[in-house]
């Protein structure tokens, strides 16, 4: 059983972003947009096992740009929640831990799985200007390995539910089931 209470969600913005000496895009993709939430929602897991969300894109972000790795899922969403506070820097997140007194954010790493990082690489090519190789991926830039982050943090969505960045498929929301949380 997984436990990670009180949660913030995120949207982790595309499959991957960029990492030092590699880069997936040149800029992010589009961000979802939430509307502002209660600040404190009780779910009963065994009354409501899953819970619904919506959200809403401002216009179709799925073309692969100049300097973007082609993979198929390149240009998409995937969902996660976060034990914390989570605040914008750049194109990444900080996470404030709820429970951390220092008041020090965790920076979001900017892959999500080394998977994700080996299957960019092998896509990437120095003839179009993304060249760069697992070597590239030091350690603490996926979401596994980043000090500080173990029992922090929760896949909504599977790596292979990624959806595309569509304000269609933004209308069909997404369902988190937290009957394991």
């Amino acid at each position: 059983m997984k436990s990670l209470a009180r949660a913030s969600v995120l949207l982790c913005v595309g499959s991957m972003l960029s990492v030092t000496g590699a880069r997936a895009h040149e800029s992010a993709a589009t961000s979802p947009e939430f509307e502002d939430p209660p600040c404190i929602t009780v779910i009963d897991r065994n009354a409501q096992p899953v819970v619904e969300f919506e959200y809403s894109v401002p216009l179709d972000d799925v073309e692969l740009e100049e300097g973007d790795i082609r993979v198929a899922d390149a240009k998409t969403h995937q969902f996660f929640a976060f034990r914390g506070a989570m605040f914008p820097r750049g194109f990444a997140f900080e996470l404030y831990d709820f429970d951390d007194r220092t008041g020090e954010p965790i920076l979001l790493p900017e892959w999500i799985s080394i998977a994700d990082a080996k299957r960019a690489a092998n896509a990437s090519s120095e003839l179009d200007g993304t060249g760069f190789s697992e070597s590239d991926v030091p350690p603490g830039t996926t979401l596994d390995d980043v000090p500080g982050l173990d029992g922090r943090w929760l896949r909504i969505t599977a790596d292979d539910a990624r959806v595309p960045i569509t304000m269609e498929q933004a209308e069909k929301g997404f369902a988190w089931d937290v009957s394991e949380v």
